[in-house]
């Protein structure tokens, strides 16, 4: 048997919208949604790593060509744990072409 609903019927959740925050996370997943950043995307779940993807797209690296300019202070300061910073760079390093150095 369910409780009994409080006076007045039941409880409603009222959340302040913030148009900021709605509007940044609105270009983000515009922005996640191009070929590039999908590549981002898939390079990522390969390396286990695809809860990075909001920070990566959020900072600017929504192509494949940016992750090779990363550097492990930007990847700490996006708030990667070490282990994980050190797995796509190494990444990194193995799959960048001399051009893209």
């Amino acid at each position: 048997v369910p409780p009994p609903l409080p006076p007045g019927g039941p409880l409603k959740l009222v959340i302040p919208e913030d148009p900021a925050i709605t509007e940044q996370q609105q270009e983000i997943a515009e922005v996640a949604r191009t070929p590039h950043a999908q590549k981002v995307s898939a390079c990522l779940a390969q390396l286990r790593l695809d809860q990075y993807f909001p920070a990566l797209i959020e900072n600017g690296y929504d192509d494949i060509r940016s992750l090779y300019c990363l550097t492990e202070d930007d990847l700490l300061s996006m708030d990667f744990e070490l282990h994980h910073a050190q797995r796509l760079l190494q990444w990194s390093k193995a799959n960048a072409t001399p051009s893209t150095n």
